[in-house]
């Protein structure tokens, strides 16, 4: 029980760092910015520039990293033929698989270190990689014989 309290505490104390950190980029803005009857600019306020930024990818990428493999089979079935699809897709898929789940981890573990918009994979999420290939398998079947 000391352990995970201890844990708990450690993490709470990098998530103040950070969240103090970022008060303080927000504190340097000129204070012509900050009079209240100004119209707030929403580019300052933006979601992708903070930590919960990588949080949320790392959460959401370990979540659906699974779906790297029917994104590869769907993608190599489509460029080289359904065997090669179902078999070498396969593989590739189950690499791409546990290349994204390794990266969802280190971004939700290193979320408090910048940059906090910058994913190591790209696309940026496993289902951005599913809808890809579903969009080029859709097209291809639209284009005239």
């Amino acid at each position: 029980m000391k352990r995970i309290l201890l844990i708990l505490c450690a993490l709470t104390f990098l998530l103040s760092l950070s969240i103090i950190s970022y008060a303080q980029e927000a504190k340097t803005q000129s204070t012509a910015e900050c009079i209240p009857d100004a119209p707030v600019k929403t580019e300052d306020m933006r979601y992708g520039k903070s930590p919960f930024n990588k949080l949320g990818r790392g959460a959401i990428n370990t979540a659906t990293c699974w779906l790297e493999i029917p994104a590869e089979v769907c993608r190599l079935s489509e460029e080289k033929g359904p065997f090669v699809g179902y078999t070498l897709g396969f593989a590739e898929g189950i690499f791409t698989t546990l290349l994204r789940g390794a990266t969802g981890i280190f971004d939700a573990v290193t979320f408090i270190i910048p940059p906090y918009n910058k994913p190591l994979m790209k696309p940026e999420y496993a289902i951005d990689s599913l809808g890809d290939s579903f969009r080029s398998q859709a097209d291809a079947q639209a284009r005239p014989q």
